[in-house]
């Protein structure tokens, strides 16, 4: 992409022309490396490039004007690197997991839950999840369960085999009996179940965290809870019918 100069005469310009090369001259290098690339009329200040197998290592992209006597004598230029060319660096060589080296940690996916003890406030069953495709950085998994989607007061569910840390190649979680559905502050129920990936880099971002709403089957129907801000506009205008969106907001703490 380029623009024109803020005044400048273009009456002399019909197209671009657009040309790879070593350095600031379509002509530049023994012989000359010069790699047409495309040709855009006046009036379109960008090229969309689609894959370009090039002739030789590229430095710079030269765009030219030109009428139907010839092209300008000199272009105007801009550097450019092409990835796939660059040597290999200390950074790309080098054993890390540091996410600014390697990329972000890929979390689980699929996570599901059914809850079998059917009392109150009580877990029980098996957490199940697919891993990443890679699995080379992760230590362990970690299962959560908390207040919100932020894993706030959230609280470590415990495996009756591995107990807090799920091995690499273990993909579910079998809860202890008799595992409370709560948080660590008792006020604030647990209503989220999570699945962090855990490396040596410590525990994944909660955003990037599987989470998925959790459901407490109790074997009878829920308790009110408290609603605002319910609202309703009927929009359709024939009595004896109505339609429209009806909203409502749960209360900033409920169960």
């Amino acid at each position: 992409r380029w623009a024109p100069s803020e005044v400048v005469d273009l009456a002399f310009v019909t197209d671009y022309v657009v040309f790879l090369a070593k350095g600031d001259d379509v002509n530049s290098g023994d012989p000359p490396t010069g790699q047409h690339i495309g040709t855009i009329p006046r009036g379109t200040n960008e090229l969309h490039l689609s894959p370009v197998e090039l002739i030789d290592t590229m430095a710079r992209v030269l765009v030219y004007v030109e009428n139907a006597n010839g092209r300008s004598a000199t272009s105007a230029s801009a550097m450019f690197m092409d990835w796939g060319w660059l040597p290999p660096t200390e950074t790309e060589t080098m054993t890390t997991t540091t996410s600014t080296t390697l990329g972000p940690l890929l979390g689980v996916r699929d996570l599901f839950f059914t809850d079998t003890n059917e009392e109150a406030e009580v877990l029980g069953g098996v957490v199940s999840w697919t891993p990443p495709d890679f699995t080379s950085r992760i230590t362990a998994y970690w299962v959560f369960i908390a207040f919100d989607e932020q894993n706030t007061y959230g609280v470590k569910l415990l495996d009756v085999e591995f107990e807090s840390s799920i091995p690499v190649g273990v993909n579910q979680l079998n809860i202890h009996e008799g595992t409370e559905r709560q948080t660590n502050t008792s006020e604030y129920p647990a209503n989220w179940l999570f699945v962090f990936v855990h490396s040596s880099a410590g525990l994944q971002p909660v955003e990037d965290a599987a989470k998925i709403w959790l459901y407490d089957e109790s074997s009878h129907e829920p308790s009110v809870i408290g609603l605002g801000n319910v609202t309703f506009t009927d929009t359709d205008e024939d009595g004896g019918e109505v339609a429209g969106l009806v909203q409502w907001t749960p209360a900033e703490v409920v169960d």
